[in-house]
């Protein structure tokens, strides 16, 4: 079969019958009609029948086995298209520097694992290796910077880009099974330490597998097949836009030399010649550069857009004025994160508070609210907004405890004068100081 002659529909149909098949089973004969393919598999075949699969309404839960078995058959094929960052790209490079000292992490970890199971030392060798394993355990806690930094800002980006986006959506339902692995792996650690290490390893050795399995296959998934398709969509000046987003929410498991290789002089050279920006707008970058910035508040000025109207006026209504820079000040001291919804589900505005409790970056601006949580808590975000559509709700709270901090998070309908939906208003505040005040303290 000469697959140079195959219509994108008809891979696109052979991999969604195949994923279905995997689905209610899986059979050696839909393998087989599938092999040609499969051997000629890519990033996007992947990403594309995961897409079809969620957007017909299978549940994350009910495809995430069949997507494993799928890669198992694509696997030494989607292996060939590991992503290749060019000279001078640092956002997608960055990424996947900390994948590869997270396996580089999870290589090392195998040998305390290996010393758990094993019986030399006795008792007193069990706790070593339960202590080993602890450390292993809050290094690989870092991971959730990696995670932050792809919801917030990748996954944005990549639903703007790629029609077929779902696949992130699996993706995050995948992080969120590391997420509730490494707290139970964690705490059943520190429990068997409390207990003199004297219970049974194989509830502890089965979290750790799975942690290992989770990890390893969120890695894969995002150097063969999303940050592939990454790369062809993304232009030099996206990239660096992201890049600058992604660094300021720090690093995951990377040492000083590996961050300044991404940061250093070198890395701004090489990633400013990638960049080949318009005649007009590199004017304006050399005499702002040389004016402090004023022909920016120049331009801003001239520009009649609503935001920069807005920006101009800041806030007048009824009880006074502020003007912008003060109304800036403002959502920047309030010690509460704040993020707007508007009436098409899309977020429209979040503050830059310095007391932000979930990370943001402004590649969510423009994003339906619906793609910003994951699967597990979609229906009970969308069943919120319903009911402050329909009036039934103009109010919603909820409380969790987010490691040793106590987080109220409050969502507020928003109307018009004349009853029109506007949209909601999230309040995100730590109120873990709060809860422990007593007494008065009077002015």
């Amino acid at each position: 079969m000469d697959m140079n002659k195959i219509r994108p529909e008809q891979r696109s149909e052979v991999f969604n019958k195949l994923l279905r098949s995997l689905i209610d089973g899986g059979n050696a004969e839909a393998a087989k009609e599938a092999k040609a393919f499969t051997e000629d598999a890519k990033p996007r075949d992947l990403a594309d029948a995961v897409d079809a699969l969620l957007a017909e309404g299978y549940s994350e839960a009910k495809i995430k086995k069949a997507v494993s078995r799928l890669i198992n058959l694509m696997y030494n094929e989607l292996k060939k298209h590991e992503a290749k960052p060019p000279r001078g790209e640092r956002f997608i490079a960055s990424l996947m520097a900390e994948n590869a000292a997270l396996l580089k992490l999870l290589e090392d970890g195998k040998a305390t694992n290996k010393a758990l199971n094993s019986r030399a030392g006795g008792a007193d060798g069990k706790r070593a290796a339960l202590l080993d394993i602890q450390k292993l355990l809050t290094k690989l806690n870092d991971i959730e910077q990696h995670y932050t930094k792809k919801e917030n800002i990748l996954f944005p980006w990549f639903e703007r880009r790629y029609p077929k986006y779902r696949c992130v959506r699996l993706m995050w339902d995948i992080e969120n099974d590391v997420r509730r692995g490494l707290k139970e792996a964690t705490a059943l650690c520190s429990t068997m330490l409390e207990n003199g290490a004297k219970e049974d390893l194989a509830p502890l050795n089965m979290l750790l597998g799975m942690l290992y399995f989770d990890l390893n296959t969120v890695a894969f998934r995002e150097n063969c097949a999303l940050f592939p398709i990454s790369l062809e969509l993304m232009e030099p000046e996206e990239a660096e836009v992201l890049f600058e987003e992604a660094s300021a929410l720090g690093y995951a498991f990377l040492d000083k030399k590996a961050v300044d290789k991404l940061e250093g002089p070198e890395a701004s050279i090489l990633a400013a010649a990638r960049i080949r920006l318009p005649k007009e707008k590199q004017a304006m970058d050399k005499y702002s550069s040389q004016d402090g910035g004023q022909i920016h508040a120049k331009a801003a000025s001239e520009d009649s857009s609503p935001l920069a109207m807005q920006a101009q006026t800041g806030f007048a209504g009824r009880t006074g004025k502020l003007d912008p820079e003060v109304l800036a000040a403002m959502f920047e001291r309030l010690p509460v994160d704040l993020s707007y919804v508007d009436a098409e589900d899309k977020v429209q505005w979040f503050s830059d508070s310095q007391y932000r409790v979930f990370a943001r970056s402004p590649a969510i601006i423009g994003r339906d609210v619906k793609n910003c949580h994951p699967a597990g808590s979609v229906d009970r975000v969308i069943a919120i907004i319903d009911a402050f559509k329909s009036g039934k709700k103009d109010r919603e709270e909820f409380w969790i405890q987010q490691n040793d901090r106590f987080i109220h998070i409050q969502y507020f309908a928003l109307y018009s004068k004349d009853g029109t939906y506007l949209g909601v208003l999230e309040s995100s505040q730590d109120i873990t100081e709060l809860r422990a005040l007593k007494g008065e303290k009077r002015l």
